[in-house]
């Protein structure tokens, strides 16, 4: 699709979660999600960084669905994250707790809707991911059939049968022209 194309579907999407295009002004984000590809991740979430207008927060609403969108394309590991937020100082409180650390945001939803969408816009587009379409076995089989004969269990027994008594045949044949197997020799 043409960039056009992909701005008319993204205000579509908006439009229908309840946004408007003028709410895209109200965030600017900054930063680095770590590829899904396998040894890109960590073992542990202990590298994941939150800035909200430069201050070090835990938006935990946004590393959940950070965490989640990143899980559906790499279950066994979680992300290198450094986001740098910024939003204007009215539509954030940073006097939730003492630290600091936890945050009100006045249009969290639209934040987190935001940064899922673009993850996942991104990830969707890395070569490594393939779409599987689904085809019936009748569509993948030759036009011109080669019919073999259908053998039924007991034919083909019998052929195993008929080589089996082929080859004792030809052992007995052997053990009989050798002496010392037929217990014709003796020792004096």
């Amino acid at each position: 699709t043409s960039e056009k194309e992909s701005n008319v579907s993204n205000i579509a999407a908006l439009e229908e979660n309840g946004f408007s295009e003028q709410d895209l002004t109200v965030f600017q984000i900054k930063g680095f999600v770590s590829s899904f590809a396998h040894g890109q991740g960590r073992g542990a979430s202990d590298r994941q960084y939150y800035y909200i207008n430069s201050r070090p927060c835990e938006p935990k609403k946004v590393i959940k669905v950070v965490n989640e969108v990143y899980h559906q394309f790499n279950q066994h590991q979680n992300p290198f994250v450094l986001l740098d937020i910024t939003v204007s100082r009215d539509c954030v409180d940073v006097n939730v707790t003492p630290d600091k650390r936890q945050i009100f945001l006045e249009h969290e939803k639209l934040l987190i809707y935001m940064i899922k969408t673009l993850m996942l816009e991104t990830y969707k587009n890395i070569p490594s991911t393939y779409t599987l379409n689904n085809v019936s076995i009748s569509s993948l089989s030759p036009k011109n059939q080669i019919n073999l004969p259908k053998l039924g269990i007991a034919s083909t027994l019998s052929q195993w049968r008929h080589t089996l008594d082929k080859r004792s045949t030809v052992e007995d044949d052997e053990d009989q022209s050798h002496p010392a197997k037929n217990g014709s020799h003796r020792t004096i």
